[in-house]
């Protein structure tokens, strides 16, 4: 994102922008999940792996976490 010497570069500026969005609050698909708020809109890696973006949604990985959330509660 950037280095020591010149702070952070415009490219560095952009990722932190899209991981600043990456979140439970900033995903149509999780408005009406009622897991949203323990998962926090999921793992990054797993939705690049899955949507190509680490905005997307690993939809398998929500149905998973929603299953787990449900027996531990």
């Amino acid at each position: 994102m950037g280095d020591i010497f010149g702070g952070v570069s415009e490219e560095g500026k952009k990722i932190r922008d899209e991981f600043r969005r990456c979140n439970a609050y900033s995903k149509p698909e999780c408005d009406d999940c009622w897991a949203r708020l323990y998962c926090s809109g999921g793992c990054a890696a797993n939705a690049w792996h899955a949507a190509g973006d680490v905005n997307g949604v690993y939809s398998y990985g929500c149905d998973l976490f929603r299953c787990r959330m449900e027996c531990a509660l």
